[in-house]
């Protein structure tokens, strides 16, 4: 065997690697005319996972390594049942796009979650340093080039004809009814909005672990610190969604909470009472301070934009240029409230075993109001309650409930002890997420770097639980 087939061998060997790409070709998904490509490269990742789970998980006989590990396999068995039973509606589509589902969960679990079976505490370390730069500084990219484009033209739209398939992109800002809000060069604002936070999250890791263009001057790395951070931020408040700022505001409180709060054993009742008040007093004041920047960068920020326009000159649109939402409903969630009402009829026509991720369309109307649609129920918990029924549902429920009780427990015994690296982030990102998760469409709802975030962050969590602190390294 040549030199070359060794290596390419041992790419696609990797459990690694498959992590490094499938990330990375969800984040490329996000981006406008990269969509359809990279869903195609979903299918080829999809199949490399099925290679690695007979070879890494099968043959080597890791799997038993994962724990709790019969919680998804039961998941997964009752979602295929949930397939065969809805297989009639749409055949063969839905029931195609439902297996497709299965295996992604599969490698959900069991490559990004079950990582734990392939570490030592070298190759964890030099995987996520990659993982984080790889997508903290490509994101930072991308967001740069929409705030460039955006200068020189409010909205460009792509639109034509390819193989008989009509398609649509806009590039910009993008206006759906009242709002105006800040999409870029990706499919949409939410998924620019989140793509943003992940880069805030991953960019906290990497300074956490030094590894922050740790090769220059001090002075150079707060300077990119600073310019990295507000970027991703700016896109995240143009944007203008409330789930990803949920998310990050979250984020930022548990990491608060961990850091001024003093929960060992060693504090006194006087140094415990203190560090509660200050997190509370830090908590209120930062929540204040975010939404405070959230409200005078959006009306300010468009003002900014047309003046540098105009002062370079470009041929633009921006006299009419604002970003958020005039009529939005904070009591219903611009609508939300009506989609549980319409899961809730969906999931009584099935309660047992579900109406299969694919089908939810064909119990009920498709559009709602203000653009939603009801295969999407902006709730990634109700998402795999229709979708998997109780059956599936409950060990998937048993199985998070399970992960979160171990990481609280590891995280609560361990405050004060030892330099716990990027483990208290990982369980901050992971309770961040589990709240996100309640107003948008997640955790296995699609095949995208929404959903697989949670399972990437998970596994970083449950990893370092696993060979640090359980097994004392």
């Amino acid at each position: 065997m040549s030199l070359l087939e060794t290596k390419i061998k041992n790419f696609f060997c990797s459990t690694s690697n498959f992590r490094l790409t499938f990330v990375f070709n969800l984040l490329l998904q996000s981006l406008v005319i990269l969509d359809a490509l990279c869903c195609l490269v979903d299918i080829i990742l999809l199949l490399w996972f099925i290679f690695l789970f007979k070879r890494e998980r099968l043959d080597r006989k890791t799997l038993l390594k994962i724990d709790y590990v019969i919680l998804p396999f039961l998941f997964i068995f009752f979602s295929f049942i949930t397939s065969l039973i809805n297989m009639k509606i749409n055949f063969p589509l839905n029931f195609l796009f439902d297996l497709g589902m299965i295996v992604y969960s599969g490698a959900c679990f069991f490559m990004f979650y079950g990582m734990q079976a392939d570490y030592s505490k070298e190759s964890f370390q030099k995987e996520t340093t990659k993982i984080f730069k790889l997508i903290a500084f490509a994101n930072t990219l991308f967001v740069f080039i929409s705030l460039v484009l955006i200068l020189i033209k409010k909205q460009i739209v792509i639109e034509g004809n390819l193989f008989g398939n009509a398609f649509k992109y806009i590039i910009g800002v993008h206006k759906v009814f009242s709002a105006q809000r800040f999409t870029g060069i990706y499919e949409n604002p939410n998924i620019l909005a989140f793509c943003s936070v992940v880069s805030l999250i991953f960019i906290h890791m990497l300074v956490i672990k030094k590894e922050f263009f740790k090769n220059i001057t001090k002075s150079k790395r707060i300077f990119l610190l600073v310019v990295f951070v507000s970027l991703n931020f700016l896109a995240l408040i143009l944007s203008d969604s409330r789930a990803s700022f949920l998310l990050l505001t979250v984020y930022f409180i548990l990491n608060f909470f961990n850091k001024y709060s003093s929960l060992n054993e060693s504090a006194t009742l006087k140094q415990k009472l203190l560090n509660f008040f200050i997190f509370i007093f830090g908590a209120a004041f930062s929540v204040f301070v975010l939404v405070f920047l959230r409200q005078g960068l959006q009306e300010n920020v468009a003002n900014i934009i047309s003046n540098i326009s105009s002062i370079f000159g470009f041929n633009n649109d921006l006299k009419d240029l604002t970003f958020g939402r005039i009529d939005y409903n904070i009591i219903d969630g611009n609508g939300r409230i009506e989609l549980l009402k319409k899961a809730l009829e969906i999931f009584k026509k099935n309660p047992i075993f579900g109406v299969g991720p694919a089908s939810a369309e064909y119990f009920g109307p498709i559009n709602l109001r203000n653009g939603l649609s009801l295969c999407n129920f902006h709730n990634g918990y109700v998402s795999v309650l229709v979708s998997s029924g109780l059956l599936g549902f409950l060990p998937f429920f048993a199985f998070l409930c399970i992960i979160t009780f171990s990481l609280v427990r590891s995280l609560l015994n361990s405050l004060g002890k030892r330099n716990l690296g990027i483990f208290p982030g990982c369980v901050c990102a992971v309770f961040s997420y589990f709240v996100y998760a309640l107003y948008e469409k997640t955790i296995l709802s699609e095949i995208n770097i929404m959903s697989v975030f949670m399972w990437l962050i998970l596994g970083y969590a449950c990893a370092y639980e696993k060979f640090c602190l359980k097994s004392g390294k």
